[in-house]
């Protein structure tokens, strides 16, 4: 079979494969609650980043894309709803769950239909179970 000469033009694709590790970005200001739900997710074999605010959440997103991304409502500086508005802009694909303490609905979310309320307090294991869920059938989150 001939060859065909290499005109020197490279292409570099990021590819993830197919049976790879989800990954999530959890995003509170209470370290508690990250440092919870970063083991949590571990142990449930993801790839987990953290940030300690709405700010460091938006660099992460610049350089890298994740499956889901938890975040805390209420937060210094740029809060929940608001990054989840950049983020659909930004990255559409993303699952997004808002985690809260106040008496909200989904009506609450700024993204309707794309997102998910988490209510404190909560069991890790019932989170994962919702982001297991939402990844795992290629779906929104159910509200």
């Amino acid at each position: 079979m001939p060859r065909c000469p290499s005109r020197g033009v490279g292409v570099s694709l990021t590819v993830k494969p197919m049976h790879s590790k989800p990954n999530i970005l959890i995003v509170d200001d209470e370290r508690g609650i990250r440092s919870l739900l970063e083991l949590s997710f571990a142990d449930a074999g993801y790839d987990v980043r953290i940030a300690a605010d709405g700010n460091q959440a938006m660099q992460l997103c610049g350089i890298e894309s994740f499956d889901a991304v938890l975040s805390d409502v209420r937060m210094p500086g740029i809060s929940g709803h608001e990054l989840a508005r950049w983020l659909a802009r930004r990255h559409p694909a993303t699952r997004f769950f808002l985690m809260t303490g106040w008496d909200t609905g989904c009506e609450d979310c700024p993204i309707a239909g794309r997102c998910s309320i988490v209510a404190k307090p909560f069991r890790p294991k019932d989170v994962v179970s919702r982001v297991d869920a939402a990844l795992a059938w290629g779906q929104k989150p159910a509200a």
